[in-house]
């Protein structure tokens, strides 16, 4: 049976349902669900969501089991709120980068916490991500390899983040993508093509003449690239400058 916290600001409270929070140099709240009177919870939120321009980015007075809540500074958190059959209400704020509407490399992902495999929104996240197309049946794949790369905790492509209550949560790491390609390359005897990006199960070198200068100073270099068959031409290729 799930356990579930309390959060607590003065003398309003609320029961929380899930919770992540993110570790490391991001570190600060991705999603936190939480439920109870309505005057409660929108207390709660309010002293949150000012916490988000301090420089600390602590909720000094919301306290979630004793320990202060921190959020990500300078981030605009969305807010979802329902109304229970019980007449409380459920709100709940996620990061942005938790979100479908999420910009830049890494994002996050939230599941429930019993979730087998990967989350329904991993792959065609990372798929938008990735500069070379990937095939929706590598989804569990990527996934399992995504959680186990890396030596260390801090090098891993997907991170498991502190989890509470009906959810659990996920950092996908992509601000270096080439560690997810060089993920697809190793794992799955694919190779990519460096002229067209594209994955290929079969690469071919290409020879490129280039010639630059005039006269007695002109020369020649000889330029060797690994291509799919579509951008290899057999003939041999000059280029003048």
């Amino acid at each position: 049976m799930t356990q579930f916290q309390t959060i607590k600001f003065k003398g309003f409270e609320a029961q929380v349902t899930g919770y992540v929070h993110s570790e490391g140099w991001n570190q600060g709240l991705v999603y936190l669900e939480m439920s109870g009177a309505e005057a409660h919870v929108k207390a709660i939120w309010a002293n949150l969501v000012s916490a988000e321009t301090k420089r600390s980015g602590y909720a000094d007075e919301v306290k979630r089991d004793g320990s202060s809540v921190r959020m990500e500074k300078h981030t605009k958190y969305t807010a979802l709120r329902t109304v229970l059959d019980n007449g409380q209400i459920c709100m709940a704020l996620v990061h942005p980068q938790a979100t479908v509407l999420a910009e830049g490399a890494s994002f996050y992902l939230i599941a429930e916490a019993d979730h087998e495999g990967p989350p329904a929104n991993f792959f065609p996240r990372l798929a938008r991500i990735l500069p070379i197309p990937i095939k929706a049946e590598w989804s569990e794949w990527l996934w399992e390899e995504g959680l186990k790369a890396g030596e260390y905790d801090y090098q891993r492509l997907i991170k498991k983040c502190t989890s509470s209550g009906h959810v659990v949560g996920y950092l996908v790491a992509c601000g270096d993508v080439s560690l997810w390609l060089q993920l697809v390359q190793r794992g799955l005897g694919f190779q990519i093509c460096e002229r067209c990006k594209k994955v290929s199960q079969e690469l071919v070198e290409h020879k490129t003449i280039i010639g630059y200068g005039y006269g007695s100073h002109r020369k020649q270099e000889e330029k060797v690239e690994m291509l799919c068959p579509e951008c290899h031409n057999p003939k041999r290729e000059e280029i003048d400058f």
